[in-house]
């Protein structure tokens, strides 16, 4: 990875006429993963009461370096890559921490708090 600065990946954007659902990838400049998922919209305000609403992944360094080893890549720099194809769509931030939770990586995961 380049060490200067942060690589930014889409993953997902919804069309114009759903609701907002935004997901990217962040590496940044010490090697980490970010996937921040955001929603805006009424099916986001009703499930959560509020809008818009904010979930991040997060996974340090070294499991970026096992996540790089599961999806079989020869270079880190691969990663951003691999995530667009395979942890694309809507449901990609789901499907790439059930992927981690089942081979043993860890990461954390940070929401909005509801405020009543």
């Amino acid at each position: 990875m380049d060490e200067r600065h942060e690589t930014r990946v889409l993953l997902y954007e919804s069309g114009p006429d759903e609701e907002r659902l935004h997901i990217e990838g962040i590496i940044d400049h010490a090697g980490s993963l970010r996937v921040r998922q955001t929603s805006a919209g009424p099916l986001t305000r009703w499930c959560f009461e509020e809008t818009p609403h904010d979930v991040e992944m997060s996974i340090d360094a070294e499991g970026v370096r096992a996540l790089a080893a599961l999806l079989e890549l020869d270079a880190a720099e691969q990663l951003p890559a691999a995530l667009q194809i395979r942890f694309a769509g809507y449901d990609g931030a789901m499907r790439l921490r059930e992927c981690l939770k089942e081979r043993g990586v860890p990461y954390t995961v940070s929401e909005s708090r509801i405020v009543r």
